[in-house]
């Protein structure tokens, strides 16, 4: 079932009530995990330790959730995808670069230029923002050959733009590497005929204007 508005404000204050307990709980009994270390560190007030956790779930479950949604779905639809990856387990590092670069979930980000700067005949003045639409950079034909097409072989892959660039890479790149592979790998293993279990058209997706990724995804086996 869907949630509103009011679900969502309620399951949120929820999480945080949660986290609250989860920090005193690290001070009374410290421990040597990131949350301890957050609470020892004694740099951030309640709400920032608080707001940190919100941010440390967004990136490494939700932004995962997603992209493993989505890869799954681009797999499966072509049948010889799906049977890539199920008979060249060896060639998993380069199946999850491919489809960090063509099946990107988060597919919008906002930058502010420091400084005027002139970028492909337009000038962006300081302070101004600029939304930057990852998709696109991944689909640069000057870097990738052929770029709106599927190539789980492509060696150039690892050039995509999904976890951004300079001071805005993401910290957890390396995690989110290693959680694809391990899912895609062992799904393929623990489920080599699985397949869609309704037609592409039917298959309900995130209407939200940076995200592209599937709402649900319906499969059989």
């Amino acid at each position: 079932m869907d949630a509103d508005s009011e679900n969502i404000l309620e399951t949120n204050e929820e999480f945080r009530a949660f986290m609250r307990s989860v920090f005193a709980r690290k001070r009374a009994e410290p421990s040597d995990n990131i949350f301890g270390e957050l609470v020892r560190s004694g740099r951030l007030t309640d709400q920032e330790l608080v707001a940190t956790a919100v941010t440390l779930l967004q990136a490494a479950h939700a932004a995962i959730a997603r992209t493993l949604a989505l890869s799954v779905y681009m797999l499966l639809k072509e049948r010889e995808r799906w049977n890539v990856l199920r008979t060249e387990p060896g060639s998993i590092g380069t199946i999850v670069e491919e489809l960090l670069r063509y099946a990107i979930a988060g597919q919008l980000s906002v930058r502010m230029a420091l400084e005027d700067v002139e970028l492909g005949g337009a000038v962006i003045k300081g302070v101004e923002t600029v939304a930057i639409s990852f998709s696109a950079a991944n689909r640069d034909p000057a870097v990738f050959a052929e770029p709106d097409r599927v190539d789980l072989a492509r060696e150039e892959a690892g050039r995509h733009l999904t976890f951004s660039f300079g001071i805005h890479q993401c910290l957890g790149q390396h995690f989110a590497r290693l959680e694809l592979q391990i899912a895609l790998s062992r799904l393929a293993q623990r489920f080599p005929n699985l397949e869609l279990a309704v037609p592409t058209e039917d298959i309900p997706w995130h209407t939200d204007r940076d995200i592209y990724a599937p709402d649900r995804l319906p499969v059989t086996w």
